[in-house]
Parts: structure tokens; C-alpha cells; sequence
């Protein structure tokens, strides 16, 4: 009997005025007929009835509904879209990338849903549901993201991340909050859509990096590369900034009263300027948009040359590697004692969504770049470096440069055919990618130093 009333009471309180009686009695006939007990799947189909008819009510369920489209049709515009990396921090950085879009409406929405309530518990209850549509938003892009991109091929993840995700919601809801309870209901969400908008919108467009840290758009604009990681100052400011607009929207809640809006706003105000100001603070806010992976988690294996890879590279780029190493060396080309994507010399890059040309095409740069000489040609690296991922097995056009030339009759750059390109390098096939090598190591070519 306690499930029954508890699947009552997701019903809207108009309608259990008029139908609670006549359902009770209907519940109890059933039991009746039943040894004294209510079927399970009637409570289960009571309570869902009354979640969808309370959720079509709700401006939470078809804004979430929108944020769910909006985040998805974001993600979608992206350069890859829904693939990414197979590296947790990417792929949950990459889908939040809707909610440049999607926190404004969300504040909004919280403004317009709170602005009439009369009392705290009031407001928490009918910003809730704007917090969880917000989430439930990334949630369904993640999912997508995961289910065209595979699982991650490892279990790491920056733990701040999902904090963050959490911190941008509350905060944007915050603001609605505070703004709904101060605030006539139209000017309550117009002003919060227009902050919100020029807050996250402004950092997205803007390349100062302490203003992108401040708002937290570095982690929505994470460089892809699964040898990066998330800057510890941008996930602190946004940690900062959501604890102090969610302790201003709650103590606004709590202690609003008619006489006291304008003293109530002002606190408001400067409560949120405090923690403006802690996060402008750190010294370490304009350091970087994105840190270098910690090395420990590369894996090592092998030797001459060791290969050292991530954990989301070793299972596809391992093989190549090596074969393309003992290539080399029986080309005679000069092979680092360790080829690894989390250094600078013998790098691999962080060869990210790489396939196999663009594996073997880093392991061929891994071994010439260390050798440029920028005093002489500036097409020999790239040549040898072509002509190396050819002889590694790599396929001609995929491996080929984007090379370009200044028409000297409109002054702008035009990318160069494949043939031209190939013309420029001197490489057409295997053949003379092996000319070109032995010239080489020879020491024939000026922008490269001999071995």
C-alpha cells in the first residue's frame, strides 16, 4: 500500500484531487483479488503515468528535450564530430562542447521555473529538475560519442572532469536562482540568458588564456590529444566559481524577503565578485590551456628501440612501430633508444585517432626531425620524411605533405596537387624513396644533418 501512494504521489496534485479516490478504490479491489496484495506492474504502471504526466508539465522535460537536441546538434558541427579519441578525458571534455549553447537557455530556464516560488524549498524543487535535464543532456552525448567512437581503450580519467561537467550545470542554475528570486520573472530570464551567453560565449571566442581558464572553457575546448590533460587551474576556477554561486543562491533563498531584495541582490553580487576575484587571483590561471600527460602512465616494451605508448595506443600502434624501427635500422637509419609519444626527442606525437599510415608516417618523422638543419633546404625533412613512411608501408597519397606556393599574381596560397607535390619532394615510389634516404645518410641533402 506505501508503493501504491508513493505512485500517486508523482501525480500532479490537480488530478489526484479529482482521481485518487476512484484509483485507491480500484488498487484495493485488485488487492482483493490477489491474496491481499497489489500487483507490482499496476504500481509500476501508476507511477510511470504519473511521471509523464507531472514530466509534460514540467518546462524541465521539454527543456530538456531541447538541451538534448541542442548539446547533440553541437557536437555534430564539430571538425570530427562524434569521434574521438579512445582517451576518457577527451571524450568527456568533447561532449560538453554544447554547453556553450545549452548552460545559457538552462539558466534561463531555472530563472522562469523559480522566479515565482515563495519559499526556499520551493525554488530547490523546481530548479532541480532543470539541473538533472541539463545533465541527463551530456549524459545522452556521451553516449553517443562512446557508441560511434567504441569504449575506451583505458580506465583512466581525470576524476575533476565529471566534477566539472557537474560545477558548469549548478552554476548556470545558480545564476537562475538568484536572478528568479530577485527579479520580475520576464527581466529575471533575459538577464540570465544574457550573462550566461556573454560569459561562456565571450571566453569561447576570446584566446586569452587566463579569461578561458576563469570560465572554465579550456575543458570545453581541450585540445584533442591523448598525450594532453586538462589544466588543473581552469577545473579549480570553475570548482570556485559553481560552490560560491550555488552558497549565494541558497542563502538568497533562504533569507529573501520583500523588503530586503535590493540589500539581498547587492550581497549577491559582491559574494559572486569574491570568487571572481579568489579564482582571478591564481597565479597560475594564465599558465597554460592544456598540461602534458603524466608520464607514468606510458607502457614500455621492447629494446633497441623501447616503445613507449599510451595505454589507449598499445594494442593497434604497437606492431606497426616496431616493424617500422627494424626497418630502419636495416636501412641504416639512426634509431632512438627509445621511441615514445610522451617525449620530445624520439617523439611519436600523440597520434591521436591516428590509422595506420599516420602511425607509421610519426615513427618515420620520430626519425628524421631530430636531424633538421634549418639553415638548408626546408623540403628535405619533409622529403625524407615522405619517402621513410613509404618504405615502412605506408600508402603514397595518405602520407603525402600539405605543401602549398604564393601565386605571385594574387599573392595567396594554393595547395598543391599530389603530383606536384610529389614532383617537389622528388618521390614517386619506393625506388626513389630509397635514393633519397641513402642520399641521406650520405650527408648529400642540406637540410639534414648526416648521422
Amino acid at each position: 500500500m506505501i508503493a501504491a501512494r508513493v505512485a500517486l504521489a508523482l501525480h500532479p496534485a490537480g488530478w489526484r484531487a479529482t482521481h485518487e479516490l476512484e484509483v485507491m478504490s480500484t488498487l484495493l479491489d485488485l488487492a482483493d483479488d490477489n491474496a491481499g496484495r497489489i500487483p507490482s506492474s499496476e504500481i509500476a504502471l501508476l507511477a510511470w503515468q504519473g511521471a509523464v504526466m507531472r514530466a509534460r508539465g514540467s518546462i524541465a522535460f521539454w527543456g530538456g528535450l531541447a538541451a538534448i537536441a541542442l548539446m547533440l546538434w553541437v557536437q555534430s558541427q564539430q571538425f570530427y564530430g562524434f569521434v574521438t579519441a579512445p582517451y576518457w578525458n577527451e571524450v568527456l571534455t568533447s561532449s560538453a562542447g554544447g554547453f556553450i549553447v545549452v548552460l545559457p537557455i538552462a539558466g534561463a530556464l531555472a530563472a522562469w521555473s523559480t522566479a515565482t516560488a515563495d519559499s526556499a524549498r520551493s525554488r530547490l524543487r523546481r530548479s532541480l529538475p532543470v539541473l538533472v535535464a541539463t545533465l541527463v543532456a551530456y549524459l545522452a552525448t556521451v553516449v553517443v560519442v562512446i557508441a560511434t567512437s567504441g569504449w575506451p581503450a583505458s580506465s583512466i580519467v581525470n576524476p575533476a572532469i565529471p566534477a566539472a561537467v557537474v560545477a558548469f550545470a549548478a552554476t548556470a542554475v545558480g545564476v537562475g536562482v538568484i536572478a528568479g528570486a530577485v527579479l520580475p520573472r520576464a527581466w529575471a530570464t533575459l538577464l540570465t540568458l544574457a550573462l550566461l551567453a556573454a560569459w561562456y560565449l565571450g571566453a569561447w571566442t576570446n584566446y586569452d588564456i587566463a579569461l578561458r581558464n576563469l570560465t572554465g572553457t579550456n575543458i570545453l575546448l581541450f585540445p584533442a590529444g591523448i598525450d594532453r590533460d586538462v589544466p588543473p587551474q581552469a577545473l579549480v576556477s570553475v570548482l570556485l566559481t559553481a560552490i560560491g554561486v550555488v552558497a549565494v543562491a541558497v542563502i538568497v533563498s533562504a533569507t529573501l524577503r520583500r523588503r530586503g531584495r535590493v540589500v539581498t541582490a547587492l550581497c549577491a553580487v559582491l559574494a559572486a565578485a569574491v570568487v571572481v576575484v579568489s579564482s582571478v587571483a591564481s597565479p597560475t590561471l594564465t599558465e597554460a590551456m592544456s598540461v602534458p600527460r603524466d608520464t607514468a602512465e606510458l607502457v614500455c616494451a621492447g629494446s633497441q628501440p623501447s616503445i613507449c605508448l599510451w595505454p589507449e595506443q598499445n594494442a593497434s600502434q604497437r606492431p606497426l612501430i616496431a616493424d617500422a624501427a627494424s626497418t630502419a635500422v636495416a636501412l641504416g637509419v639512426p634509431v632512438p633508444a627509445v621511441l615514445s609519444s610522451g617525449s620530445t626527442e624520439g617523439s611519436l606525437g600523440s597520434l591521436t585517432r591516428a590509422d595506420a599510415d599516420s602511425v607509421l608516417n610519426s615513427a618515420a618523422a620520430a626519425l628524421v626531425l631530430p636531424w633538421r638543419d634549418d639553415a638548408g633546404s626546408v623540403d628535405d625533412p619533409f622529403a625524407v620524411t615522405y619517402a621513410l613512411a613509404l618504405l615502412f608501408g605506408a600508402d603514397s597519397v595518405a602520407v603525402l605533405p600539405a605543401l602549398g606556393v604564393v601565386s605571385p599574381e594574387t599573392g595567396r596560397e594554393h595547395r598543391l596537387t599530389t603530383d606536384e607535390v610529389q614532383d617537389r619532394l622528388g618521390v614517386h615510389d619506393t625506388a626513389e624513396a630509397q635514393q633519397l634516404v641513402e642520399k641521406w645518410l650520405a650527408g648529400e641533402l642540406t637540410g639534414l644533418r648526416a648521422p
